[in-house]
């Protein structure tokens, strides 16, 4: 989750597969990297579901306040980092000559190689600025196990940061639904504040994802999904 340094040349290929293409053990040293040359520490969903419960025991409800904190520092570190290294990948001056959900995708890939579960970015209401991003195979719902209420908070900041990265305005996340309440996904919108704040109302009073979104933006627009 942590990056301590980028490679200084592009990856061989944008993307991995499995850990024999991602990871890289120095045993010598004692040290696994990352295909993009960062230094990281293989754990299991154990450490996730021990920092939550660790929280939840120390400071109750607002442990998912402390972790999507986290999830932003995250974010923002992951946003940099891809801006440094996407361009080099296509041979473009910055990621502003980027596609957008080619970017997207250059950054998704290795969080989805390191196990963090794999999403896709619907922007059939970004016009309203609402885009939503899709999360499958969430570590956090998996780590938790069977919930009553959304507690990937620590993707709703990682997508809050890097959204706000993208866009130059701080931006704000929210889990509309989760797959640890039996949900088929994970659903999270990104958007202003305020925004952001009615949009955990309504979900917290058991307000559909779809229904949040209609009532904050109107319809859906026909456009594709990235």
């Amino acid at each position: 989750m942590e990056s301590t340094a980028v490679a200084a040349g592009p990856p061989g290929r944008p993307n991995y597969y499995n850990d024999e293409d991602f990871f890289r053990t120095e045993a010598a040293a004692g040290v696994v990297r990352d295909a993009l040359g960062r230094r990281v520490v293989r754990a299991a969903d154990d450490l996730l579901a021990a920092l939550a419960g660790a929280l939840g025991q120390e400071v109750g409800d607002a442990a998912g306040e402390i972790l999507y904190k986290l999830g932003r520092r995250w974010g923002e570190a992951e946003a940099r980092a891809c801006a440094e290294r996407a361009p080099r990948e296509f041979g473009v001056e910055s990621i502003e000559r980027m596609n957008m959900n080619v970017l997207l995708e250059t950054w998704r890939w290795p969080l989805t190689a390191a196990g963090w579960g794999t999403w896709r970015h619907d922007f059939r209401r970004a016009r309203q600025g609402l885009p939503v991003v899709e999360l499958y195979d969430s570590a956090a719902a998996a780590a938790h196990g069977p919930a009553q209420k959304p507690v990937c908070h620590l993707y709703a900041g990682l997508f809050a940061a890097v959204f706000s990265h993208l866009a130059g305005r701080e931006l704000a996340g929210v889990e509309l639904q989760c797959a640890a309440t039996g949900a088929d996904c994970c659903r999270f919108v990104v958007t202003t504040p305020p925004r952001a704040a009615a949009a955990a109302r309504l979900r917290d009073e058991g307000v559909p994802a779809d229904e949040v979104l209609q009532r904050l933006g109107g319809p859906a627009a026909s456009a594709p999904q990235g």
